[in-house]
């Protein structure tokens, strides 16, 4: 815990890639948030943009070091936000396990999921924010209800490759 409180002195700011937003995701102007929405947008088909599910991508990947930021989810009822390979395939419909270069955490309606196994976390608070926790060299991707700094669930692999906010 004192690592993560270190760790959390300084924010990482994470900006959305617009080249890897999906074509009904909305993104603000200052590129620090997203919405969904029912119409698609004009966006070009550029070899970084998700064409099979609504996601995007930080603007910036990471291969060393330790990295905390936190996402406001509010009250929706359904997001998915954690960390990917950068190899990750971005045209086909594919379950979002660590095989495939996924590490997230699913929040749909009162339940949080997260994969490999499939599994149902019980929280007891429910999170207004969510803190990501990335230590690349040690080899774990943590999450946070950043609101109380509870611990949420850790992932742990040996990562090779760029990984991005997601």
């Amino acid at each position: 815990k004192a690592e993560i409180k270190a760790a959390c002195l300084i924010l990482d700011s994470i900006t959305i890639d617009p080249k890897t937003a999906h074509q009904f995701l909305v993104i603000s102007d200052d590129r620090m948030s997203l919405q969904h929405r029912c119409k698609r947008r004009n966006a070009s088909k550029t070899p970084e943009r998700f064409m099979w599910a609504p996601a995007a991508l930080g603007s910036v990947g990471f291969t060393s070091g330790r990295h905390y930021w936190e996402v406001e989810v509010g009250d929706k009822t359904e997001w998915k936000l954690g960390v990917v390979r950068e190899s990750v395939d971005r045209k086909l419909i594919l379950p979002t396990l660590t095989e495939n270069g996924f590490y997230i955490l699913y929040k749909e309606e009162e339940n949080y999921i997260i994969f490999n196994p499939c599994t149902a976390l019980p929280l007891l608070v429910k999170p207004s924010k969510i803190g990501v926790y990335l230590d690349y060299e040690g080899g774990q991707m943590s999450f946070y209800n950043a609101d109380d700094m509870s611990h949420i669930h850790i992932y742990v692999d040996t990562f090779i490759e760029k990984m991005y906010p997601y």
